[in-house]
């Protein structure tokens, strides 16, 4: 029976740091599903997402001697996770910083002004309009970036985001 990330004990986890192979298990299944799907809330590409959610899973099966079971697991994991997966989200950030000048010149490579426009084409272009949205964001610095989702999602005010 596969645990939930909910129903991991304290006790389960100190097994699991002292070293019993099945109960290491256990919290490597519950933590597993849940990983992927927040880092692929956080990140926008699936590789990355496995990715991140790869690199937290092993930094929590491997700190598992530090959970103190002072909150429980699922709180614990959840903070040592998405830290991980912030980190990995901006290392990939700065590893690939896309700039307005080069989104705009590579907007403008592709341009065919004479182009001739079909009513057939209008779900294209709403998802390449989608697709420029997103590579404007990666345009952002990671402040500005967060800013800006803050503000357009929760609909705060542009000094409180």
């Amino acid at each position: 029976m596969t645990l939930t990330l909910s129903q991991v004990t304290p006790e389960l986890v100190t097994r699991a740091a002292d070293g019993d192979r099945r109960a290491l298990e256990d919290i490597a299944r519950a933590l597993e599903r849940p990983l992927f799907n927040v880092a692929r809330k956080m990140l926008l590409d699936p590789q990355d997402a496995e990715d991140a959610a790869q690199e937290a899973l092993v930094r929590i099966i491997t700190h598992l001697g530090q959970y103190r079971a002072e909150a429980r697991f699922s709180t614990w994991a959840w903070r040592v996770a998405v830290r991980r997966i912030l980190d990995f989200r901006e290392q990939r950030a700065a590893a690939a910083r896309l700039t307005f000048d080069g989104f705009r010149a590579d907007l403008h490579e592709g341009l065919a002004a004479d182009a001739p426009e079909r009513a057939e084409d209008a779900v294209l272009h709403r998802q390449i309009k989608n697709l420029c949205s997103r590579a404007l964001l990666h345009c952002l610095d990671g402040d500005h970036r967060i800013a800006y989702i803050l503000g357009d999602i929760l609909e705060l005010p542009s000094q409180e985001a």
